[in-house]
């Protein structure tokens, strides 16, 4: 029963056998009541907000600079479990030899900075860790996970999930979440071909606009965090290298992970049995000191510009991660100085910088290329829908409108017979144009087979006369 009702309608509490005579005594009576109660607030979103005009921070208990009366309701395993002592023991045993690991921790802690500095980015940061199985990139997930929460897969209970869950699942782990990891682990087990929509929207913060059942605007879920991925296959080859989301997505690759077997199992022994220690001792030493938000706002700017002016690359991309770099760097600072652990920042340092060096090179293609490895990822990703050519075939066989192109491998690439009324559709997401412009680059660098002024040619293929753009490209070309 709302207050408004109380106190505006006798027969409300007549309905409920109150033994009501002054109605404005009654009102009196109750309002004296209730400012004798202790009120106690709940809530079930995660990481920042602002309370009494003051910034506070929603763990599994409230934290803040003044002392507040309010408790976690939600659903997910963000209790502290075992002890700070166990995990830091075993972490500096297991984690800290390996420079990756104790990236990974950065990773996690991240989180909290990205949500408490949301007004100097404009993104969340995905960290997606690539590589061949059993290199330890679960490993690493869990790592980062155990700083804030439980790092096990209990699905819908925690914040570590499979790619293969729904969109909407893993938007659902995001909304109202600015602070916390999470986890997206195993790429190749989406059954997405291209993900560069759900990517957008987790990078860019914020649910796409819907309406409910009556037209009316439903609430858009918003975050701002830190997203681990992991998996064999590269995030941005999923999203066919658009080159907006290679500002949002750092990838990184590690040749060893943990030292070995052995660690790696002692490991996630410690952090399933051991998680959530971490936040509690970085939040208390946020808030020990009212003035320590704006002194790390400050650190953070300062290492920024120093990290900038130490990569020495100067673009779109480098200038955006670079924000989500600096993060990273001091989170690993703020992590020596509070957890008692020995990082190796220039270790770290030097990992993101290769990461971004290499992606950078992916950023700067020619355009030509760009093409090319678009289109030959595009086939990758949906080989179901491109028939074999088969040369000489004449017995015209039954069209289906799924099939996009018809495939010829030649001794150094391959041949591919696009449909004309298919391809607009094809390159739509394409990072360099259109389809003229694709068809444009195609046929400058001798790609595209023209016959005569047209670029599309008429030929004979399985049986059924077709229009098509016969495109060549060549595995050298792919990298």
């Amino acid at each position: 029963m709302s207050r408004k009702q109380l106190y505006s309608d006798k027969g409300v509490l007549l309905s409920y056998g109150a033994n009501v005579t002054t109605f404005s005594h009654a009102c009196k009576t109750l309002y004296e009541q209730e400012n004798k109660l202790q009120t106690e607030c709940i809530y079930h979103n995660l990481g920042w907000s602002v309370k009494d005009e003051k910034q506070a921070f929603k763990a599994h208990r409230l934290y803040s600079s003044e002392e507040l009366n309010a408790e976690y309701q939600g659903s997910l395993s963000i209790q502290p479990t075992g002890s700070f002592e166990a995990w830091q023991s075993d972490i500096k045993q297991f984690a800290m030899p390996q420079v990756p690991l104790q990236i990974a921790i950065a990773t996690g802690v991240s989180a909290l900075f990205e949500g408490m500095l949301a007004d100097e980015l404009d993104s969340s940061l995905i960290f997606h860790l690539k590589g061949d199985s059993s290199k330890g990139k679960t490993t690493f997930a869990m790592l980062a996970l155990s700083v804030a929460c439980s790092p096990q897969s209990i699905e819908g209970n925690t914040l570590f999930c499979g790619w293969n869950s729904t969109n909407n699942f893993k938007l659902s782990l995001l909304r109202g979440n600015y602070g916390y990891p999470i986890v997206f682990d195993e790429i190749s087990q989406s059954n997405t071909n291209s993900l560069t929509s759900f990517v957008y929207d987790v990078a860019n913060r914020q649910e796409r606009g819907r309406l409910n059942s009556d037209s009316s605007q439903k609430k858009v879920g918003t975050w701002s965090t830190t997203v681990i991925s992991t998996g064999e296959e590269s995030l941005l080859d999923k999203c066919n290298l658009n080159k907006g989301l290679l500002v949002r997505v750092l990838e990184l690759e590690f040749e060893q992970i943990t030292a070995n077997a052995h660690s790696a199992e002692a490991l996630k022994s410690v952090i399933v049995n051991n998680y959530g220690q971490v936040y509690p001792k970085i939040l208390e030493y946020i808030f020990e000191d009212d003035n320590r938000i704006n002194q790390l706002r400050k650190q953070y700017l300062e290492k920024r510009i120093l990290l900038s002016d130490e990569l020495d690359v100067d673009n779109e991309l480098v200038n955006r991660l670079i924000k989500h770099i600096a993060i990273i760097v001091l989170s690993a600072e703020i992590c020596s100085e509070v957890l008692d652990l020995n990082f190796d920042i220039e270790g770290i340092k030097q990992e993101l910088f290769r990461a971004i060096k290499e992606q950078n090179k992916t950023y700067n293609p020619d355009e030509t290329t760009a093409v090319l490895q678009f289109l030959n990822n595009t086939y990758l990703a949906n080989t179901a829908r491109y028939e074999i050519y088969e040369r000489g075939s004449t017995v015209p066989r039954q069209q289906s409108g799924y099939t996009v192109g018809y495939v010829q491998k030649v001794n150094d690439g391959l041949m591919v017979y696009y449909n004309t009324n298919k391809f607009k559709d094809i390159v739509a997401e394409c990072p360099v144009g259109d389809s003229n412009r694709v068809l444009k680059l195609l046929e400058k660098g001798g790609y595209l087979k023209r016959d005569g002024d047209h670029r599309a040619k008429k030929r004979i293929i399985n049986g059924n006369r077709l229009r098509v753009y016969e495109v060549f490209i060549p595995y050298n070309a792919l990298g």
